[in-house]
């Protein structure tokens, strides 16, 4: 049925209350529900309103270059990214730190440049090494306590962690001109690399070629994780870096594709790439045609040989002479003392 309303009415001319009835659009039973006016109460606060949330900015340190073609940092980076998520999705614990890269062309001439972030919360191993003077294990114990003790061991993971995540990045992209500039330790003992302007064949001094390790494994290194290959850590790293290249050599098709879309670009390392050698040979150090016990063993032989190279530690006396890059000397247990200035 209907339902009716009352309708007061005040009349403006005679201040005579008016009453009349109107009827309403039927309403289906159980479909209102008025509340009760002993439920109904008057806020004495105005009504609330929404608030715009305050801007925050982030104050971010980076470097600007020019004249400089950041393409390649650009590229290496983007490959260390995917190299970290296939770490995760093969829930290993290899760990890397990517950073921004921005590659700009400025001025009417187009100059090459670009915008590199800086690595927060950390600081070159040439810096470290001129502040204190220590190796690497002594610069740990300094920092995070006692050799025994959580944080000293929570800070020595880090860093194998992240050595494995690296070495197989530089094995891979054959990254050179690496120096002690170019190799960063953060706050929590992680080792994180920068400066990609020499990989996949080319290297200082014209391609010279004088680093010939897969990647830098320098005697302070190897003494971080117990001093020889029969402590338990160094063999930990050894099976982290067999793992990590196993994960990463089963997303072969993933990788390749990243580099060899640019063949057309002005890169310098398909400069003189006249017999598409780049792609080859970076193929090749996935060890495609072997089965995966076959590329395991290869991985530990790259390993090993990479461990207190010769031409790596001499590389680090000629940078230390050359550009005041500090070094840290295994044979004599003192810095710099191998070569004279």
């Amino acid at each position: 049925s209907a339902l009716w309303k009352r309708r007061i009415q005040r009349s403006h001319s005679d201040n005579n209350i008016e009453v009349k009835e109107s009827k309403i659009s039927p309403v289906a039973e159980g479909s209102l529900t008025l509340p009760s006016p002993r439920n109904l109460r008057r806020s004495s606060s105005p009504p609330a309103t929404t608030k715009p949330a305050e801007e925050t900015q982030t104050i971010q340190a980076c470097i600007f270059k020019t004249d400089d073609d950041i393409r390649q940092d650009a590229l290496s980076l983007q490959i260390i990214e995917l190299f970290g998520r296939i770490f995760k999705e093969a829930d290993l614990p290899l760990r890397l730190t990517p950073y921004r890269v921005i590659p700009t062309r400025t001025g009417p001439k187009h100059i090459v440049g670009g915008i590199i972030e800086c690595v927060p919360n950390a600081k070159s191993r040439d810096e470290l090494g001129k502040e204190n003077d220590l190796s690497l294990r002594h610069y740990f114990i300094e920092n995070f306590g006692r050799e025994d003790g959580a944080r000293f061991k929570r800070a020595q993971r880090n860093f194998i962690t992240s050595f494995a995540g690296y070495a197989i990045a530089s094995y891979i992209l054959q990254v050179k001109d690496r120096h002690n500039g170019n190799i960063m330790i953060d706050d929590s003992g992680r080792i994180i690399h920068i400066d990609f302007g020499f990989l996949l064949g080319i290297s200082p001094g014209n391609d010279l070629g004088f680093e010939n390790a897969a990647f830098k494994f320098t005697w302070e290194m190897a003494d971080l994780m117990g001093g020889n290959t029969e402590s338990p850590l160094y063999n930990w790293f050894v099976e982290l870096c067999v793992r990590g290249f196993l994960a990463v050599r089963s997303h072969l098709d993933e990788i390749v594709p990243l580099v060899s879309i640019m063949q057309s670009s002005s890169l310098p390392f398909f400069k003189k790439d006249r017999n598409n050698s780049v792609i080859k040979m970076l193929t090749n150090r996935f060890f495609p045609n072997r089965d995966e016990k076959s590329a395991a063993e290869q991985m530990i032989s790259i390993v090993r040989e990479a461990h207190n190279n010769t031409r790596t530690n001499i590389y680090d006396q000629v940078q230390w002479v050359q550009q005041d890059i500090w070094y840290y000397s295994s044979k004599s247990e003192q810095p710099n003392k191998i070569i004279e200035k």
